[in-house]
C-alpha cells in the first residue's frame, strides 16, 4: 500500500483529497503546514509527499528543502492555486518531482500518483534483484570487505560493453570473475571463449587468436577460425595477457579498435563484435611503463580494472570456501560429508596461501582423503600445509621431519589406497597432473 503525506492548510481540500486517495487504497498522513509535515515525514517516511506551497509557519518550498535533506530520494509533488512560476521553478531545482495547479484535477493527479507508484515498484524490484545478486555473488566469491568491493565492480562492469582487466595473484579466481561478468551481462547469450596464452607456443599465438588460411604456413592444412572470430557476439577472455609477444599486442590493439580480424595468410578482414576481458598476475600498468607491455593496448583495455585480493588478505572468507571444498571432496571421493572444526579452520586461516584459493582447495580435498572421522583431522591439515603455516608453533608438524618428496609420496600412496588404485581419480583428488601421477606411481611400484 502506497503511503502519501498530504500537506495543506485548507481543511476542506485535505478531506476531499483524502477521500479520493483512500478510495484508491492509498494510505494518507495529514499535515496542515510545512513544520508539522517535516516532523511527520521524519518519523513516518511516506512513499510520496503531496504539498501546497503557500502555508503558515513554514511554506512548502522550505519544507521541501528540509525533507530532501532528510531523504534525498523522496518524491514530492508541489501544489499551488497561485501563479508562483518562479517558486515552482525553484522547487523543481530543489528536487520536486512535478508541479500541480489548483484547483486539483483529480483524474490527472491519480494518473501522476499511479505513475510514481509504478516507478517506485520497479525501483524496489531492481534493488531487490541487485541485493539478491550481491548475496549470490558473495556466496560464490566471499563476503569480506575487499570482496564486496570486487562484487560491486563485477556488477558495474557487467552492465557495460567495456573491456576489463582483471589483476590478481595466481589462484585468486580471475577466470571465475571473468565468467561471471559475462554470465550476468548483456552478452550472456553469446559465446564465452577462453584463451590461455601460457599454453600456446609463441609461434602459434597469432594463428590461434586470429585464425589462418589453408597453406598460410607449414602445417596449416586447412582453414581455421581464430578465438576472436569464435567469440563473435560474446566475450573473449584472454588469460595471462602479459605473455603475448609485443608485435602481436599491436595486432590485438588493431582488432579491438577496428572490430575486425584478419586471419594469418589473408588480406580480407572479418568483422567481429567481441567484448574483451583479460587477466594477469602482474601489475600491467607498471609493465606498460617499463615497456614490457604495450602502453597503448593497456590504455585501450583499461576501461574497467578489477583487482582481486589475495586469500591471505581476506581470511574471513576461508570458512566459506572450506565448506564448498568439503562438499566437492565428498562428491569426488564418494564418501560422507566431513565438517571442519574450529581448530582446523584456525590452522587454515594461518596459511600463507601463495597459491590462494586453488591451493586451499587442494589442501582441503587431500585432508578429506586422509581424515578418518566425521571432521577434518587438524594434524593432517597441518601436515599438508607444512611450512606454508605462518605460525609454526604447532607441535608434531611433519614439515620439520619430512622432506617435501616424502610428504608427496605419502599423499600419493594414501590417494591410491583410497581410490583402490584408480590413478586418474587419485590425481584429480590431490590436484596432480595425470601424467605426473602415472610417473610417480610407477616409481612407487603402484
Amino acid at each position: 500500500m502506497l503511503t502519501v503525506l498530504l500537506v495543506d492548510d485548507e481543511t476542506a481540500l485535505r478531506k476531499m483529497t483524502v477521500g479520493v486517495l483512500e478510495t484508491d487504497n492509498i494510505n494518507v498522513i495529514e499535515a496542515e503546514n510545512g513544520e508539522i509535515a517535516v516532523e511527520k515525514f521524519r518519523s513516518q517516511r511516506p512513499d510520496l509527499v503531496l504539498m501546497d506551497i503557500r502555508m503558515p509557519n513554514m511554506t512548502g518550498d522550505k519544507a521541501l528543502i528540509e525533507m530532501k535533506a532528510i531523504d534525498p530520494t523522496v518524491t514530492v509533488l508541489m501544489m499551488s492555486a497561485y501563479s508562483d512560476l518562479n517558486v515552482a521553478v525553484e522547487c523543481m531545482k530543489n528536487g520536486a518531482y512535478d508541479f500541480i495547479h489548483k484547483p486539483i484535477q483529480y483524474p490527472q493527479l491519480m494518473a501522476v500518483i499511479k505513475r510514481i507508484a509504478s516507478e517506485k515498484m520497479l525501483m524496489r524490484e531492481a534493488e531487490e534483484a541487485k541485493s539478491s545478486l550481491k548475496n549470490s555473488l558473495a556466496h560464490q566469491f566471499g563476503s569480506s570487505v575487499p570482496m564486496k568491493e570486487v562484487i560491486n565492480m563485477v556488477i558495474k562492469a557487467s552492465k557495460t560493453k567495456y573491456s576489463v582487466i582483471i589483476q590478481g595473484e595466481t589462484g585468486t579466481g580471475k577466470s571465475l570473475v571473468a565468467r561471471t561478468i559475462h554470465d550476468i551481462g548483456m552478452r550472456s547469450n553469446g559465446p564465452f571463449v577462453v584463451v590461455d596464452i601460457g599454453s600456446i607456443p609463441e609461434t602459434l599465438v597469432e594463428s590461434e587468436l586470429f585464425g589462418h588460411e589453408k597453406g598460410s604456413f607449414t602445417g596449416a592444412d586447412k582453414k581455421k577460425k581464430g578465438y576472436f572470430e569464435a567469440a563473435d557476439g560474446g566475450t573473449i577472455f584472454i588469460d595471462e595477457i602479459h605473455n603475448i609477444p609485443l608485435h602481436t599486442q599491436a595486432k590485438i590493439l588493431r582488432v579491438v579498435e577496428e572490430k575486425k580480424v584478419c586471419p594469418v595468410g589473408s588480406h580480407v578482414p572479418v568483422e567481429i563484435d567481441v567484448r574483451v576481458i583479460v587477466a594477469t598476475n602482474i601489475d600491467l600498468k607498471k609493465a606498460a611503463k617499463e615497456k614490457k607491455f604495450r602502453e597503448d593496448l593497456f590504455f585501450r583495455l583499461n576501461e574497467f580494472m578489477i583487482n582481486i585480493p589475495a586469500l591471505r588478505e581476506r581470511v574471513e572468507d576461508i570458512p566459506l570456501f572450506v565448506d564448498k571444498f568439503l562438499c566437492e571432496a565428498a562428491d569426488d571421493q564418494d564418501k560422507r560429508l566431513l565438517k571442519a572444526d574450529e581448530q582446523s579452520i584456525g590452522i587454515l586461516k594461518s596459511g600463507k596461501w601463495e597459491g590462494n584459493i586453488r591451493e586451499l582447495r587442494n589442501v582441503v580435498k587431500r585432508s578429506v582423503l586422509m581424515s578418518e572421522g566425521d571432521t577434518l583431522d587438524p594434524e593432517q591439515v597441518k601436515k599438508l600445509m607444512g611450512s606454508e603455516i605462518m605460525d609454526l608453533s604447532y607441535e608434531d608438524d611433519l614439515s620439520v621431519t619430512m622432506t617435501l618428496k616424502e610428504l608427496e609420496t605419502q599423499i600419493i600412496r594414501d590417494a591410491l589406497s583410497k581410490t583402490k588404485g584408480n590413478k586418474r581419480k587419485a590425481a584429480e583428488i590431490i590436484g596432480m597432473n595425470y601424467r605426473t601421477m602415472m610417473r610417480r606411481s610407477k616409481e612407487l611400484g603402484k
